[in-house]
C-alpha cells in the first residue's frame, strides 16, 4: 500500500517544521540516490542490471517519504541529535519499503506502480521484444522482479548496519528490523490466505493481517526506530509499537475506503476478491448474497463496481469501517499520552492527518457512484 497525500511537507524544510535542521527529506533523498547510483555504476551490473536499479531508484525516489518523516520526526521529538545515523535509518526504512513494494506488486500480479508500467512489466516488455515467448517473457519478469526485491532489501539492511550507533542502539535497530520483516512477511502471507480461502475471512484476520502487513513497517518500526537513534529509553519501544498498530490498522481501513469510494479507477482489489475490512462487514448482512458474485471477478466493470460501492455504504459497512477507525485512533493518542509531550504530539498530528482522510472517503460515499 501506499500512503498518497497522507503527509505534505517541504521536502528542504525540517522533520519538525523548521528550516535548517541537518535531519531533512532532502538528505534522506540524495543519500538514497547515490547508494543506488553507485551500485549502478558498478561493473558488473550490465544492461539488466542497469534496469533493475533504475526501477529501484524512480521507486524509492517517489512517494511521500512517510515513513522516513516519521522516524525524523520521531528522532527529533525524542530531543535526539543523531542526525546523520537518522538520515540512514530513514533511507533504510524507504528501501526496505521498496523491496515490500517489488515483491508485492508481483505477489498480486500487478503491472503497474504509481502510474507508470513497474519493474515487471517493463522486463517482460523489454524480453518480448528480444524475441521471447510469452512463457519465457512472463518467467523472466518474475525472476526480474523477485531478484530486485532482493536486492532492495539487502541494501536497507546496508543503510541500517551503517548508521553509526553505540553498540546498544545498533542491536536496537537490528532487532526492531528483523521483527519487522517477520511480521511484515507473515501479514503478507495472511493476506494471500485470505484472499485465496485458505484463512476464515473474519474479523480477527483481517486486522491481523493489517497489523502485521501495514502498520509494522510503515507505523511502528519508524517511530520505534526514531526513538532507538535517538537514545530513548527502551521502555519506550513497547508503547511506540502498540501506536503504531493502533495508527497502521486505522490507515488501512481508511485506504481500503478510498480505494472503493474515492480512488474509482482502481478496482485491483474488488476483481481479485480481496479480503479488506468493508468485504468482512459487508458479508455480515443479508443482502451480500446478491451481489457477492461481483466481488473477486476478473472482469469486472464501472457498473459492477458501483453496485459493490453502493452496498458497502447502504449495508452500513462504511459506517462501521469509520466508526472503528476513530476507535483506533483514539486508542493511538491515549497510548501516546506515556511518551514525553513532543512525541505525543507527533502521534496526534498523524492521526489528525488519518482523520482528515477518512473525512475525505467519507465525503466520497456521500457522492453519486452510478
Amino acid at each position: 500500500m501506499c500512503f498518497t497525500g497522507l503527509v505534505h511537507t517541504d521536502e528542504h524544510a525540517s522533520v519538525t517544521g523548521a528550516r535548517g535542521s541537518p535531519a531533512t527529506a532532502a538528505r534522506v533523498r540524495t543519500l538514497l540516490a547515490e547508494e543506488v547510483g553507485a551500485r549502478r555504476g558498478a561493473g558488473e551490473a550490465g544492461e539488466w542490471g542497469h534496469l533493475v536499479w533504475d526501477e529501484i531508484g524512480r521507486l524509492v525516489d517517489g512517494g511521500k517519504h512517510l515513513r522516513a518523516q516519521l522516524l525524523l520526526r520521531t528522532h527529533d521529538a525524542f530531543g535526539g541529535t543523531r542526525h546523520d545515523a537518522a538520515v540512514r535509518a530513514a533511507a533504510g526504512i524507504e528501501m526496505l519499503h521498496g523491496a515490500f513494494l517489488l515483491h508485492d506488486d508481483l505477489i498480486d500480479g500487478d503491472t503497474v506502480r504509481r502510474g507508470t508500467p513497474n519493474l515487471a512489466a517493463i522486463a517482460r516488455e523489454r524480453a518480448l521484444l528480444a524475441g521471447a515467448d510469452v512463457a519465457v517473457a512472463q518467467r523472466w519478469c518474475e525472476v526480474v522482479a523477485v531478484l530486485a526485491g532482493d536486492l532492495a532489501l539487502g541494501l536497507a539492511h546496508h543503510l541500517f548496519a551503517t548508521a553509526e550507533l553505540p553498540a546498544r542502539e545498533a542491536l536496537a535497530v537490528q532487532r526492531t528490523v528483523s521483527r519487522t520483516l517477520g511480521t511484515t512477511v507473515m501479514g503478507e502471507l495472511g493476506d494471500v490466505a485470505l484472499e485465496l480461502g485458505l484463512l476464515p475471512a473474519d474479523a480477527g484476520s483481517v486486522r491481523a493481517v493489517a497489523r502485521g502487513k501495514t502498520a509494522a513497517y510503515s507505523f511502528a518500526c519508524p517511530l520505534v526506530l526514531g526513538a532507538v537513534v535517538a537514545g530513548a529509553p527502551g521502555r519506550s519501544e513497547d508503547d511506540l509499537w502498540a501506536v503504531g498498530e493502533c495508527l497502521g490498522v486505522a490507515y488501512q481501513i481508511v485506504d481500503d475506503v478510498r480505494e472503493v469510494l474515492v480512488d474509482r479507477a482502481r478496482r485491483s482489489d474488488l476483481r481479485r476478491g480481496k479480503v479488506t475490512t468493508l468485504v468482512e462487514r459487508a458479508s455480515l448482512h443479508p443482502g451480500w448474497s446478491a451481489v457477492e458474485h461481483l466481488w473477486g471477478d476478473p472482469a469486472l466493470d464501472d457498473a459492477g463496481a458501483a453496485v459493490l460501492r453502493h452496498f458497502f455504504v447502504d449495508s452500513g459497512a462504511v459506517a462501521a469501517g469509520a466508526a472503528e477507525v476513530r476507535e483506533l485512533l483514539a486508542q493511538a493518542c491515549l497510548r501516546a499520552q506515556v511518551l514525553p509531550r513532543d512525541v505525543t504530539r507527533v502521534v496526534e498530528k498523524f492521526a489528525a492527518t488519518v482523520e482528515d482522510l477518512l473525512g475525505d472517503a467519507v465525503r466520497g460515499a456521500a457522492e453519486p457512484v452510478q
